[in-house]
């Protein structure tokens, strides 16, 4: 979770059947994003997605957001896992539940399908881009994500 003011230009993230909810409020010009990972509401309950968007309101509020001036988009939940059942289609409705029992208007929803998706949000405008990803590269086409600085590789 990230709650940030106008002094951030844009959060980003890459969500697969994960579900980001991108919490704003444009007169207040403050934002933020969840990134919740798939989890099974059968076993863990719905504490985790719930906890996720109430410490990023609260981190709004902190910030000057007006609840009446919050709005949202809500990211991802795409079936991606194969022979699991569909985590992330469930996750996302579970997400929007919330959002609409707490009566926050929803500004763009793209959840569900079967493709991640890459997103960028403007906590301060609000404005938000999805790009679909057509495949993810196989694992031993990724490049190391960890410096190698002279032979030793840091963690």
């Amino acid at each position: 979770m990230v709650a940030c003011g106008p002094e951030v230009g844009e959060l980003r993230a890459l969500l697969g059947s994960c579900v980001s909810i991108c919490l704003f409020d444009r007169g207040a010009r403050v934002g933020g994003m969840t990134h919740t990972v798939h989890a099974d509401l059968t076993r863990l309950g719905a504490a985790v997605p719930l906890n996720d968007y109430e410490r990023l309101f609260n981190a709004l509020m902190k910030l000057g957001a007006q609840r009446t001036g919050l709005r949202a988009h809500v990211v991802g939940g795409a079936h991606v896992i194969a022979g699991r059942r569909k985590v992330g289609h469930d996750l996302a409705d579970y997400v929007l539940a919330v959002l609409q029992r707490e009566g926050i208007p929803l500004d763009t929803t793209d959840v569900g399908g079967f493709t991640a998706r890459r997103c960028r949000f403007a906590p301060a405008t609000g404005t938000l881009t999805v790009v679909p990803v057509r495949s993810l590269p196989d694992e031993a086409d990724r490049r190391p994500t960890r410096p190698i600085i002279r032979g030793v590789e840091l963690f």
